[in-house]
């Protein structure tokens, strides 16, 4: 929607509520944002700008909120396609670009996003669910089209354009149904090696210097609590 590009008035009352709220015991405050286009245009400039600019509010919230930054849910929901290359294909959604041009596009949109929200708040904490290393354990798995999507391409745009300060939190989504230290051990290694060993990363220095490890828990995993 051409029309939705946020201003300070747009986030007005959300900063009025944050700067309100005395949290003393929780210090490691995200802004949750997610992806719900029912298809990205990765070749639109006109969209890119309005949506550069509206996650710029959003880290100008966080900052003005004395958040540490924004967690980002790069899952695709229901008919929604931002990363799927095949996907946007049968879309026409990539102007008749093959994948490398398209991966291309989207490393170029990634420099572009880390830049407006670094601008507004150079030392925030990116927070993915996915990044890397969701596609990177699928790989593991047997499932090599993940090989062929835009995520890793976005984040390693994101990894050029950001600031000195930002740090990149590839956030552990598949760790929910872990039990075992191994499990956590294996987690870990998907996350911050292999992205790198398969090539899902091309900007391997900046990785290992700005990607960290996080892992997503849910104790209760589908109903079932394993203390």
């Amino acid at each position: 929607n051409p029309n939705n590009k946020w201003t300070d008035k747009t986030i007005a009352k959300a900063l009025a509520d944050l700067q309100a709220t005395r949290s003393k015991r929780f210090k490691w405050n995200l802004i949750s944002a997610g992806i719900m286009s029912p298809t990205t245009d990765w070749f639109n400039d006109q969209d890119w700008a309005q949506r550069c600019h509206n996650f710029a509010i959003l880290a100008r919230l966080a900052r003005r909120a004395g958040l540490k930054g924004i967690m980002f849910d790069d899952e695709e929901y229901g008919e929604g396609c931002v990363f799927n290359y095949e996907i946007l294909r049968r879309r026409n959604a990539v102007h008749g670009k093959n994948l490398a041009e398209t991966q291309a596009k989207a490393r170029q949109r990634g420099r572009e996003f880390a830049r407006a929200i670094c601008k507004e708040f150079p030392d925030i904490v990116f927070w993915t669910l996915h990044g890397y290393g969701t596609p990177a354990h699928l790989i593991e798995y047997g499932l090599p089209k993940f090989g062929r999507r835009l995520e890793a391409p976005f984040f390693d745009g994101m990894l050029e354009g950001s600031s000195e300060q930002m740090v990149f939190v590839d956030g552990g989504e598949l760790a929910y149904g872990y039990n075992t230290r191994e499990q956590f051990e294996h987690g870990r290694k998907m996350i911050l090696e292999e992205p790198i060993r398969m090539g899902l990363t091309k900007v391997p220095n900046l990785f290992r210097k700005k990607v960290r490890c996080g892992f997503g828990l849910w104790p209760d995993y589908y109903g079932k609590l394993k203390p």
